[in-house]
């Protein structure tokens, strides 16, 4: 159920069609030479790709949030990586060097 201006929210949220997001982009460090981050993304979701000879990437969320968001980090090559997510950003640490690794994510409040 969700709750819009109410806490006891009676009835179940349906959405027919896409749902969109709107929000500044996060910022890239740490992610080799030359990284970017697909038009469109937001700290909600994204594509962030990689910079040449990358051993990670930190994705800095624009806005910081309360407590760590439930996060769904994924390569779009398959390569192996590890993750932490925090209040302020999402941490990717590369299985060896990398050079322009698509990474997708989509992230979601964790309001409590």
């Amino acid at each position: 159920f969700v709750g819009l201006g109410t806490t006891t929210p009676q009835q179940k949220l349906v959405v027919k069609g896409d749902i969109a997001t709107d929000g500044t982009a996060p910022s890239l460090s740490s992610c080799g030479t030359s990284p970017a981050i697909s038009a469109g993304s937001t700290d909600t979701a994204g594509v962030v790709t990689e910079g040449s000879i990358a051993t990670g990437c930190v994705i800095t969320f624009a806005t910081a949030k309360a407590n760590a968001p439930f996060c769904v980090v994924e390569s779009d090559a398959g390569v192996a990586f590890t993750k932490s997510v925090s209040a302020t950003a999402i941490t990717i640490t590369n299985i060896g060097a990398l050079s322009s690794t698509g990474i997708t994510y989509v992230c979601i409040d964790n309001g409590r």
